[in-house]
């Protein structure tokens, strides 16, 4: 794992970080933890549906179309740290940063290639992201400012779905 940046904003401390789920898997993510309160501090992972990244959770605009995204309440990881909790945003795959980055690929948010590429390999994407989420948990180790015996996950969309399997 390798933290990136932290900065100061507003009512939170933002810490940008790098972790390896697997070779070749590497999962940015975004930890919010609240300025107020006593920690450590339960947080709240966030899962983003069909969107073009993690960036909505905390309200930071991309792309076009992004401002109706975050203005549509998804987001949930500033609501979160707002309700006194950390939140962790992280990037699933096939999303945001980690998009199809092949030439010619037209979509910001494709998972067709990716989904293919799993199964060849026996796998599944939501399987996958699962994974992702579960070796996140285990990076929160590294930060004492969350409390890891109070964890929960919240996502729209495929965010939801990857929330659910979670806890099969």
């Amino acid at each position: 794992m390798q933290v990136d940046w932290e900065e100061d904003r507003d009512f939170y401390r933002e810490i940008r970080f790098l972790f390896a789920a697997e070779e070749g898997a590497d999962v940015p993510c975004h930890l919010l933890i609240p300025q107020r309160g006593e920690g450590p501090h339960p947080v709240v992972i966030c899962l983003q549906g069909h969107t073009s990244g993690m960036h909505i959770s905390f309200g930071s605009p991309k792309y076009p179309g992004d401002e109706d995204s975050i203005a549509g309440g998804r987001d949930f990881a500033l609501q979160a740290v707002k309700q006194g909790y950390a939140a962790l945003a992280l990037e699933q795959r096939c999303f945001g940063e980690r998009r199809d980055q092949r030439k010619g690929a037209t979509k910001q948010f494709s998972c067709h290639h990716g989904s293919l590429t799993a199964l060849l390999l026996g796998r599944t994407m939501v399987g996958e992201r699962v994974w992702d989420v579960s070796r996140a948990i285990d990076a929160l180790a590294e930060f004492p400012q969350v409390d890891r015996e109070r964890i929960g996950c919240m996502g729209n969309s495929g965010g939801g779905t990857i929330t659910f399997m979670l806890l099969v």
